[in-house]
């Protein structure tokens, strides 16, 4: 994953309002390009709910990576003010 992130940050420094989430959007596309495998899907859903003008959203994630296994999880984003928030709930058998 170093060398995917390294190859990104050579090229990619954006500046100005939300700087950070747009390097992380940004970053998040790269590796979704790149090594699609080494993307959480529960990382991809945060800075796309960042930049949607949703005030309330619920992400269903089929496999999240809790501990040594996965399990489904739902997450819960919410924002009233900034920043935006996050309420991950987890399902087991």
């Amino acid at each position: 994953m170093g060398l995917v992130f390294h190859a990104y940050a050579r090229t990619h420094c954006p500046a100005g309002a939300h700087s950070v989430t747009h390097d992380a959007y940004g970053f998040c596309r790269h590796v979704r390009t790149y090594r699609p495998d080494s993307l959480c899907k529960a990382e991809w859903n945060r800075p796309g709910f960042a930049f949607s003008q949703e005030r309330i959203a619920l992400r269903f994630v089929r496999h999240k990576q809790t501990g040594p296994q996965t399990n489904p999880a739902i997450q819960l984003f919410f924002r009233f003010r900034q920043p935006c928030r996050e309420l991950i709930f987890y399902f087991r058998l």
